[in-house]
């Protein structure tokens, strides 16, 4: 099968892999970090914060996820670099595969 696109963006991948959402200040809204939590996470986390920012904040659901992970930076000073190697590395095996695929 020949593929015919391959995304190579950038994935928001926070260091403790949780999603993170909430409102920053009255009017600031935050809903990032879904690297690798499918598309129901990041569709119920999107509907949350529509919720509360149409309800005006009437609708506090989305405050069940804002305090369970800090928005503060929680990692190290060699994360972006650990990530990079990390994608790299799986770069480098799905190449391997697809070169010398097994024999199963």
């Amino acid at each position: 099968v020949k593929v015919e696109y391959v995304w190579g963006g950038t994935l928001g991948l926070g260091p403790h892999e949780m999603p993170l959402l909430g409102q920053r200040d009255p009017g600031v809204w935050y809903c990032s970090g879904f690297g690798g939590h499918g598309l129901g996470v990041t569709t119920m986390a999107g509907e949350l914060v529509a919720s509360g920012i149409a309800s005006g904040g009437q609708d506090t659901r989305w405050k069940l996820f804002q305090d369970k992970v800090p928005l503060g930076y929680a990692g190290y000073p060699f994360d972006a670099v650990g990530v990079q190697l990390v994608c790299w590395l799986f770069a480098l095996v799905d190449q391997w595969r697809a070169l010398w695929p097994s024999r199963r």
